[in-house]
């Protein structure tokens, strides 16, 4: 079966076509911001929301003196990343095109072009999914919306005895 899969977050684009495996690192051009904010800033993918807001002198350096306490909020927060990256016809041909995903922490909604295509709740299982009929030749977009994991599990905690 010919495919291609895109691997992110370790993310990129694998087209196999027999033997032959191709892939697109989808590692780069990302940019993140608090979900309702309008700034977007630089983001290092694979990474971390905290290493990315101390790259961007958001945030004191959290193992310093009590500095993590003050920065507990970021745990309570719904962060965004985005990126855009190019398809060309030749990939668009294959029949199938797959994002693999190495590594989403651990609740996430995943769009392309708009459209949302899984929705992640492990942060220890890889995924894949067959995004080509989202794709577009020329460039295209994916976001990932993080949920925080404390707000998504709060209810079952406070319902428990």
């Amino acid at each position: 079966m010919k495919k291609i899969t895109i691997y992110f977050g370790f993310f990129c684009l694998i087209c196999s076509l027999s033997a032959q495996t191709v892939k697109l690192d989808l590692n780069s051009n990302w940019q993140f911001r608090k979900k309702g904010d309008t700034q977007w800033l630089k983001a290092t993918v694979p990474g971390t929301v905290h290493t990315d807001l101390i790259e961007n002198k958001k945030i004191e350096d959290p193992f310093y003196r009590t500095n993590e306490k003050d920065l507990q909020w970021i745990g309570t927060t719904d962060w965004e990343y985005k990126s855009e990256f190019t398809v060309d016809d030749k990939i668009l041909s294959k029949e199938r095109v797959q994002i693999q995903f190495d590594g989403l922490d651990t609740y996430a909604d995943v769009f392309v072009n708009g459209v949302k295509v899984f929705k992640a709740d492990n942060m220890f299982v890889g995924w894949k999914v067959d995004v080509k009929k989202q794709l577009k030749s020329g460039l295209n977009t994916m976001s990932i919306m993080f949920y925080s994991p404390i707000n998504k599990v709060m209810s079952t905690y406070k319902s428990l005895p």
